[in-house]
C-alpha cells in the first residue's frame, strides 16, 4: 500500500482492516485500481484544500521557528495530510 499510493504510512482504515487478513486483500483488490488513477489524485487534491469561509489570522512563523525548522514541520504536515485524504471521505 505504501508503494502504491506513495506514503510514509498507511491509512488508518487499511491498520485497522489489518487485523482481518481476508477483508483486508478483499477490500486493497477493490480499492487498488482506483489509487492508481490519476483523476483519484485531482479528486484528492480538491479534497485538501476546500474552499472555506473563515479565514484564520496570519501568524508570522518566522518569529518563532527558522526556516529549515519551517520546512520540515510543512513536509510533514503535508504527508499527514496526504496519507488521510481518504480516510475523511464517503468511499
Amino acid at each position: 500500500m505504501k508503494f502504491v499510493l506513495k506514503v510514509p504510512v498507511v491509512n488508518f482504515i487499511f491498520m485497522t482492516l489489518a487485523h482481518y487478513d481476508q477483508f483486508l486483500m478483499l477490500g486493497w483488490q477493490q480499492v487498488r485500481p482506483n489509487m492508481l488513477a490519476r483523476n483519484v489524485e485531482a479528486a484528492a487534491t480538491s479534497l485538501r484544500y476546500p474552499p472555506i469561509a473563515f479565514q484564520p489570522p496570519l501568524i508570522n512563523w518566522d518569529i518563532y521557528y527558522k526556516l529549515p525548522t519551517m520546512e520540515h514541520i510543512r513536509k510533514i504536515i503535508f504527508t499527514f495530510n496526504y496519507v488521510s485524504q481518504f480516510h475523511n471521505t464517503d468511499f
